[in-house]
């Protein structure tokens, strides 16, 4: 059994890593103590295809890269992702968003966004690595 990586990653610091936006570097660094959520490989996914990249680059792509993918989403955090989601609707997170911090929360992994809002968030309840 693989043991728990430190890091959960959020499809927006994979995307930054991916496209060598500002922070991807950080990303990079940390990639082996990295793991996924499939609900944010499935926006990675997404994402990928919006700007272009072919099916089979995108597979290939993410497919080279040594990540676990969770996809497990208890009832205990698919609550807490839908009362994160509820209650922090200001602030512009996705339901992807938020089942990466209740996952990560519950494991007791960080989370890694390149996403600046998630610092304005108070009682996220884990600890948030911003690359940007």
């Amino acid at each position: 059994m693989t043991p728990k990586r430190a890091y959960l990653l959020d499809a927006s610091a994979l995307l930054a890593a991916l496209f060598g936006e500002p922070g991807g570097e950080v990303v990079t660094g940390i990639i082996d103590g990295c793991a996924i959520h499939a609900v944010n490989l499935a926006e990675t996914v997404r994402k990928m295809l919006q700007t272009g990249v072919p099916v089979e680059e995108t597979e290939a792509i993410l497919g080279s890269l040594d990540l676990d993918v969770n996809s497990i989403l208890s009832p205990k955090e698919a609550w807490a992702a839908g009362r994160l989601a509820f209650s922090a609707r200001d602030f512009g997170l996705s339901l992807g968003d938020c089942v990466c911090l209740s996952v990560a929360a519950h494991a007791g992994q960080k989370v890694v966004t390149a996403d600046r809002r998630w610092s304005e968030i108070d009682g996220l309840g884990v600890e948030v690595l911003q690359v940007r």
